[in-house]
């Protein structure tokens, strides 16, 4: 199971889309300064706001585009049928390509947050406790 999650996070990051779609989320998160500053006293709520929302719907699209790819892909390439001739329970086959999956979602959501937090301490947006709450919810 533990192999067939490594695999799986392997196989994603291989992927160019993955980096497409980080791509897209970065510039998104850079493009919430500039809609900040066309507010003129809210910059901070905005900044924060669009921020917030750019990780979960990046997360979101993520989650649909890769998880729709995640064993249609086996499938259709026939490399479902060599697992499946091993001596492995196709049980422990879908728990470990979620694991794998859920692995990699991890990683990019963290990396979303990373650059989230980066661009508030640019711009000397104040942060509080209840972003750690907001980030967990998305998380979850």
């Amino acid at each position: 199971m533990r192999a067939i999650a490594w695999y799986t996070g392997k196989e994603f990051l291989r992927k160019k889309i993955v980096y497409v779609v980080l791509f897209i989320a970065f510039l998104l998160l850079l493009s919430t300064v500039i809609a900040g500053s066309l507010a003129l006293s809210e910059q901070a709520k905005i900044v924060q706001d669009m921020g917030l929302a750019v990780i979960e719907i990046c997360g979101l699209i993520m989650t649909l585009f890769f998880g729709s790819y995640l064993l249609a892909n086996e499938i259709s390439q026939g490399t479902i049928f060599l697992l499946l001739s091993k001596n492995i329970k196709r049980s422990n086959i879908v728990i470990g390509k979620y694991l794998g999956f859920a692995f990699i979602l991890f990683l990019l959501r963290v990396l979303l947050c990373v650059a989230f937090v980066a661009v508030m301490a640019l711009y000397n947006i104040p942060r509080n406790s209840m972003y750690v709450f907001a980030l967990l919810g998305i998380f979850f």
